[in-house]
């Protein structure tokens, strides 16, 4: 399920999408570049970080490196991925960015010409796009926590 993020919440679109469904984000070029430059960055400074790569459902880092080849190339030619794929190349761009121990943060700089402030702005707009918490759960299928509500309580 996707929900749109209108300024008035009473007109909320809800779409019930298959995760096979093919999408297309209508991503600025800078987008783009930021995405495919944080995917790359998995074959150079974050390829050396550990990643439980088993969460995205690989068995092998031959099989991640297929997958982020795979994913940077489609962006690039701006052809439209799966729910899942979007997902997992938000996932990848986040924490290749952002994390000291798992990814590139605090070489991504220097690697991809990104500062940090364009970077967060990118970013920022990149998730508005793209990031709901029906893609957080193909990405993660039953592992959300459950919530008051799930247990009768309000």
């Amino acid at each position: 399920m996707v929900r749109n993020r209108p300024a008035d919440p009473r007109l909320t679109l809800t779409l019930e999408l298959m995760p096979n469904d093919l999408l297309h984000f209508d991503l600025t070029d800078r987008e783009r570049t930021f995405i495919c430059d944080a995917l790359y960055e998995w074959r150079g400074a974050a390829g050396w970080a550990p990643l439980p790569i088993d969460a995205l459902g690989l068995d092998s880092w031959d099989d991640f490196d297929a997958l982020t080849d795979r994913l940077r190339d489609t962006i690039l030619r701006k052809d439209p991925l799966t729910d899942l794929d979007w997902t997992r190349a938000l996932f990848l761009a986040e924490i290749t960015w952002a994390s000291a121990l798992v990814g590139a943060a605090l070489d991504f700089e220097t690697v991809t010409g990104f500062p940090d402030a364009e970077a967060v702005r990118v970013l920022r707009s990149i998730q508005r796009k793209i990031a709901t918490s029906g893609r957080a759960n193909l990405l993660f299928p039953g592992r959300q926590r459950p919530r008051p509500e799930d247990f009768g309580l309000q």
